[in-house]
């Protein structure tokens, strides 16, 4: 016969449970306790639930009584006054850190936004730059196309202006010749150049 009754000073002892409350299950699986039983011969034990029902099937067997039952958590004993006040001051001084934390943390924040907002601008600056660059670089490119245009145009004009400076130079020769002919000084050539 299975009796299913709750725990009291006469099928368990009340230390029991305080002992149980750190075990695991005495039936060798590693899972922890968390049911508590005893025979109607006075062995107890803990278990986990599985071995409670494995338990019951025996004591069916056995035609035999077991009373298990969920492990009760012993009553916290009252705080004395001095520890009262200690856990209050640490309370406080708790309250105090998180605080300050909470502030640091806001300043943190704060300051993170502001860096982030500076770093959108260096980078949006970053790529006004880059633009201008580019566009410079095309200008320039441009501008040396130009200047080689200019500097073979004016290769071409120094050729002709050196063309010119001789054959100005041979007009003058020959108008200064022909004056001289005509006053008489000098007689005329034949040769033209």
């Amino acid at each position: 016969m299975v009796q299913h009754a709750m725990a009291n000073s006469d099928t368990l002892p009340p230390s029991a449970d305080v002992a149980a409350l750190a075990a695991t299950c005495d039936q060798d699986c590693g899972e922890a306790a968390t049911l508590s039983y005893r025979w109607e011969w006075g062995a107890t034990g803990t278990c986990c639930a599985h071995h409670a029902a494995l338990l019951q099937q025996t004591a069916v067997s056995l035609k035999r009584a077991v009373v298990i039952h969920p492990i009760a958590l012993a009553a916290p004993a009252p705080l004395l006054r001095d520890e009262r006040i200690q856990l209050t001051a640490r309370a406080l001084v708790l309250e105090a850190e998180l605080t300050e934390a909470q502030t640091q943390g806001l300043s943190v924040y704060r300051k993170n936004g502001d860096l982030q907002v500076q770093l959108s601008t260096a980078v949006v600056r970053d790529r006004e730059a880059k633009a201008q660059l580019q566009d410079m670089r095309a200008k320039l490119a441009e501008l040396e196309k130009w200047n080689e245009q200019i500097t073979n145009e004016n290769g071409r004009l120094l050729v002709e202006l050196e063309r010119l400076k001789s054959l100005d130079a041979f007009v003058h020769e020959r108008a200064e010749r022909e004056a001289l002919h005509d006053r008489g000084l000098e007689p005329p050539t034949t040769v033209d150049r």
